[in-house]
């Protein structure tokens, strides 16, 4: 595996989704190495998670940022990534590289040393798109798209919206396979209405409101300003109606701002960041993603996997979970009319048809998301196209 950052420098979507499905791989007999950078020297250089092993590479910043500032870091982590793959070659037989950036082209310069068959994994979609993102860099970021659209082996779509901006890069379709990111279950059966109150009351939640849940980072990105907004045209005062935001970021300050000249503090709760987000998804009712782009999220997996009720704008990976009025709500990206509607379609759910949604998204992530299933698609990927593993 290849990833130009890793925990515990880094908590992304991207590098969970490594974590779980390298350890997930582990205890089927795989044996795994991740490959990456680090910056903080006081993180062990070679470490041990899970039954993976994990390499990393002195590069004194994010190297895939490729920015003037890290150049040095940049240069100096793809040399150091080379020369560890080459030298290492009879340790492995293939090569995963999660996201399309420079990472991307390391493992293909191996690859093609080593002479290897190499999958890259994209990992966002839209204005952020992996390709596209790293075509943008300065000086040499049009190089290292067009050689890895030019060498790429296999890649890996999330979602279906990803599967087509590939095919627009030139990549050939023979080349592409959707295979969505994993989620862990935490439970085994949906929380029935009447039992949701036992733990409201473990995080101190009131119990007369319909509780309306986000989980992530406090940025632009996520278009967090926008949902204050719209909940606060939802009128939730007087439909008793609580938003939750878990998490922290840049726009804290912000939220607080404009959740105050609204005047809906009662209605809005900061909770900040949580290391265990299973007691508020456990409590709530829906959850909301407002996000600009995505590329499959993580944190609406984990949302439906617990049977809460989804609303999300129309982005990649949120249109293969939803469907808009049988499971959860679609809106649209940037419309404030839009997200309001579909929290005020979604506030006047009954509690029955609340767990009735709940229930088929569930079961949905059940059927089709959950990582023992993916696990199972990548070992059978890896079979295909090489039969040592």
């Amino acid at each position: 595996m290849i990833t130009a950052q890793y925990l515990p420098e880094v908590f992304g979507g991207a590098e969970q989704q490594c974590r779980k499905l390298s350890s997930r791989l582990a205890a089927n007999n795989i044996h795994v190495t991740i490959l990456t950078s680090r910056k903080n020297r006081t993180i062990p250089m070679k470490d041990n998670m899970d039954g993976v092993k994990i390499v990393r590479l002195n590069a004194y910043g994010p190297p895939q940022l490729l920015s003037l500032r890290y150049f040095y870091a940049s240069l100096l982590w793809v040399i150091k990534a080379v020369c560890w793959g080459y030298k290492n070659r009879k340790t492995y037989d293939l090569i995963h590289v999660h996201q399309a950036k420079l990472q991307a082209f390391v493992g293909l310069v191996i690859a093609g040393l080593t002479k290897k068959r190499s999958i890259i994994k994209i990992g966002n979609s839209g204005s952020g798109f992996d390709l596209l993102t790293l075509k943008r860099k300065a000086f040499i970021g049009n190089f290292l798209y067009r050689y890895i659209v030019r060498n790429a082996d296999i890649v890996i779509a999330i979602s279906t919206n990803i599967c087509k901006e590939l095919i627009n890069t030139g990549i050939s379709s023979h080349k592409i396979i959707f295979l969505p990111n994993g989620v862990e279950m935490s439970i085994d059966q949906i929380v029935p209405p009447e039992e949701k109150d036992n733990y409201r009351n473990d995080i101190k939640l009131p119990l007369d409101k319909k509780i309306f849940l986000f989980v992530g980072r406090l940025e632009k990105q996520k278009d967090i300003l926008l949902l204050i907004d719209s909940f606060a045209s939802a009128e939730p005062l007087k439909n008793k109606w609580l938003l939750i935001l878990v998490g922290d970021g840049d726009l804290r300050y912000q939220i607080e701002n404009l959740v105050n000249k609204h005047e809906i503090n009662e209605a809005v709760l900061l909770a900040g960041y949580q290391k265990n987000i299973l007691p508020y998804l456990l409590a709530s009712d829906f959850f909301i993603l407002s996000t600009k782009t995505e590329g499959l999220s993580n944190a609406l997996l984990e949302a439906m996997s617990v049977g809460l009720v989804p609303i999300s704008t129309d982005v990649s990976g949120s249109n293969d979970l939803i469907k808009h009025g049988s499971n959860g709500f679609l809106t649209e990206i940037n419309s404030m009319e839009s997200l309001r509607n579909a929290i005020g379609q979604a506030g006047r759910l009954s509690k029955e048809e609340i767990y009735q949604f709940g229930e088929k998204s569930m079961m949905l992530i059940k059927e089709k998301y959950e990582m023992d299933i993916i696990t199972k698609h990548y070992i059978q990927l890896y079979k295909s196209i090489d039969g040592k593993i």
